[in-house]
């Protein structure tokens, strides 16, 4: 029989397996994302361990690729209860979680995927939450930077002018991650699907954005941002998501957008 896992954890799913049985989709630091069952958790006084987005200290039994692994112990670290309490926050919150399970794949190490979840969580907790949708775009970008699918906003994609010389507007092309200058987005042919025009302005935040990591162990904080500066990224980040995991989230349409 394989040893024992201790390793951290957060909540991103669970559901009932049987009358005293749930199962969770867990992401952790040291073994990915994962699904686990806890046996006889709901006659346990801790029945919180699965609670959405807690943070923990999860001991499982390996099983092999595609079963699922074994709850052995549990140490709650945080349960976020400021997120819980606020409509904006609770909204972003699941919308991080949803991102996590759509872009990390399963039982495949990845501390940094981890690391920047927790670091949002920990933001959104400490934030107020009018500021929850400048730290939704500020989460977005971090985690998916980490695949190498975060949308390239600092130059032309097709003639690599910077943002700042290019010709505006600018056009995104959901398809290949970037945008299109004016003149490069009327010299093409049969035009791509692509999204509503960009201000240069939109695109220095977006580059500006993209530029910000926050450390291991330390929380997201919101970027400040210019009035009216949301809604066009937002709309933004969604067609480029929408694009990146071709599908849409159910949570997006739930995220405070100014």
């Amino acid at each position: 029989m394989a040893s024992p896992v201790t390793t951290e954890s957060l909540t991103l799913r669970r559901f009932d397996f049987s009358d005293t049985s749930q199962v969770a989709h867990l992401l952790t630091r040291s073994s990915g994302r994962l699904n686990a069952l806890a046996k006889g958790i709901k006659r346990s006084k801790r029945a919180a361990i699965f609670d959405l987005f807690s943070h923990g200290r999860l001991t499982f039994l390996p099983r092999p690729s595609g079963q699922l692994q074994l709850v052995t112990e549990y140490d709650a670290i945080a349960t976020f209860p400021a997120i819980r309490a606020s409509l904006p926050r609770l909204h972003a919150a699941l919308y991080f979680l949803e991102l996590a399970i759509e872009i990390v794949p399963e039982g495949e190490p990845n501390a940094a995927a981890f690391d920047t979840l927790l670091s949002g969580l920990r933001g959104l907790e400490a934030e107020a939450p009018a500021s929850a949708p400048a730290l939704v775009l500020s989460f977005e970008l971090e985690f998916l930077s980490l695949g190498g699918f975060a949308p390239r906003a600092g130059s032309c994609l097709s003639c690599g002018k910077d943002v700042g010389r290019a010709p505006e507007p600018f056009r995104f092309s959901p398809g290949e991650g970037g945008f299109l200058c004016r003149d490069c987005f009327a010299a093409r042919g049969p035009k791509p699907a692509l999204a509503a025009p960009v201000a240069r302005a939109a695109l220095k935040i977006l580059e500006s954005l993209s530029r910000r990591e926050t450390r291991a162990g330390e929380r997201m904080t919101a970027p400040k941002l210019p009035d009216g500066a949301i809604p066009p990224l937002r709309s933004l980040m969604d067609a480029h998501v929408r694009a990146t995991i071709e599908k849409d989230l159910k949570t997006a349409r739930f995220l405070p957008r100014r």
